[in-house]
């Protein structure tokens, strides 16, 4: 797993290793929560 940085627009880049592991394309969503100081990405099926 990879590191990202967040742009000044509050954007970060997946991973290639990250969006490969989870078949994660363009124009797909993904669901964004939060687990105690955690951020979970989930891909929108």
């Amino acid at each position: 797993m990879g590191m990202t940085k967040v742009t000044r627009n509050f954007q970060i880049t997946l991973p290639r290793d990250v969006r490969e592991l989870e078949g994660i394309d363009i124009g797909d969503t993904l669901i964004v929560t939060t687990k105690g100081e955690d951020i979970i990405l989930r891909k929108n099926s």
